[in-house]
């Protein structure tokens, strides 16, 4: 039995500027999946909430600790929408660990995603963040690829990528059946997503820069299941010069600090 055809509804919402954290959304039905993708320099986002949703959780996240520099994805489930009426805008707030950096160039961006009888769950979230590459900042053109994420037998699934180019600006990929969304405004920001997955699938964008970046992605169904184990990695490296360490503060299982949990399909 296959799980669960996935849409989109529309709009999606996006903020971009100095120091935002917040950001007016209205949510058109309970049970949908809402998922948002935070991008900053500054601290690492530790909770979200509100937006019309139940609770949060981080489904893959990164934090630069030599670059200050946080990429994650969170999802929760509708349960107070605004409805066909479009009345009221719920806010959806993400709580910053400042310490001392601010924010800057923050982004935020968020898509309601919708299935008939959904029992939402994320069955795989990125292993690791995105390699170094070693050209010169700002000159010529390079491929940065996103995570390869491989849905569960009973197929439909909902890839849902960030990128970020350190030093370059982002255009858009062209893998069958994703959608592109850079958060705010043009940028080095990039967001990929494809509620139709069946296959494994690992889409590419290219960018003007490959010195340093993050790719970060996770994996959605509406058919629900069982969670197994999380599986931890301890530490990464990707980027040049610098250090990363792991985090996903928000997973119900509770990760240990300073680690990122994987999630294998039920």
């Amino acid at each position: 039995m296959s799980n669960p055809v996935i849409t989109q509804t529309a709009p999606q919402w996006s903020a971009a500027g100095a120091s935002v954290k917040s950001l007016a959304i209205q949510p058109l039905n309970a049970g949908d999946l809402l998922v948002l993708a935070y991008i900053a320099n500054g601290g690492p986002a530790t909770a979200v909430s509100g937006g019309g949703a139940g609770t949060w959780q981080c489904a893959s996240s990164y934090y630069d600790t030599a670059g200050s520099a946080y990429a994650g994805i969170w999802w929760a489930v509708v349960t107070n929408p605004v409805g066909a009426t479009g009345v009221g805008t719920p806010t959806v707030t993400v709580t910053v660990t400042d310490a001392g950096l601010g924010t800057n160039s923050g982004k935020i961006w968020v898509r309601e995603f919708m299935a008939i009888g959904a029992n939402w769950l994320m069955t795989a979230a990125s292993p690791i963040a995105g390699s170094s590459g070693s050209g010169p900042r700002g000159t010529g053109t390079f491929t940065l690829a996103y995570p390869s994420l491989t849905p569960p037998a009973a197929g439909n699934a909902l890839y849902a990528g960030a990128a970020w180019s350190y030093f370059g600006n982002i255009t858009q990929g062209s893998d069958t059946g994703f959608f592109w969304a850079h958060p705010g405004a043009d940028g080095p920001e990039m967001i990929a997503y494809n509620p139709a997955v069946n296959t494994a699938v690992a889409p590419t964008v290219t960018s003007t820069s490959n010195f340093s970046y993050t790719t970060i992605a996770a994996m959605f169904t509406a058919g629900g299941g069982t969670v197994t184990t999380p599986v931890y990695a301890g530490t990464a490296t990707p980027l040049g010069g610098g250090s990363g360490t792991w985090v996903n503060p928000a997973d119900a299982a509770g990760p240990p600090s300073g680690s990122f949990a994987t999630w294998t399909s039920p």
